[in-house]
């Protein structure tokens, strides 16, 4: 393992956007379960898309310790949670030491969004 000395800055940020942006395929774990993703997913890695081992047949995002019924408990659970408990100024001040990593997320979303787009067009994928 490695350990990075010093601070990370915007330089560093933008620095892996621009590797981000070489990936033939940027993913979401929060998304994995989504019909769409999976599919996707299975076209990029060259898995038939009805195969027992694609990821539209498993519930990888499942937490067996914690039941989540929908999308936003999937990703805003423990924010949601904090926040229930009077600990808002515990989940401010995370955002605060992680807004780089938050705003690489965002732009990996995007990235998402964008390559699942292109894929559906290109595919037909409806």
């Amino acid at each position: 393992p490695s350990v990075a000395w010093g601070d990370i800055g915007d330089k560093d940020l933008y620095r892996a956007k621009v590797l981000l942006r070489q990936f033939d395929a940027v993913l979401l774990t929060e998304k994995l379960d989504d019909i769409d993703q999976a599919d996707f997913l299975s076209d990029v890695m060259g898995v038939p898309r009805d195969s027992s081992f694609s990821l539209a047949n498993k519930n990888i995002t499942a937490n067996t310790l914690v039941e989540k019924s929908d999308k936003r408990e999937k990703t805003r659970f423990y924010r949601d949670l904090l926040t229930k408990l009077g600990l808002k100024n515990i989940l401010t001040n995370l955002e605060e030491e992680n807004k780089l990593e938050i705003e690489f997320f965002r732009y990996a979303e995007k990235l998402n969004e964008i390559m699942l787009d292109q894929w559906k067009k290109e595919t037909g994928y409806k």
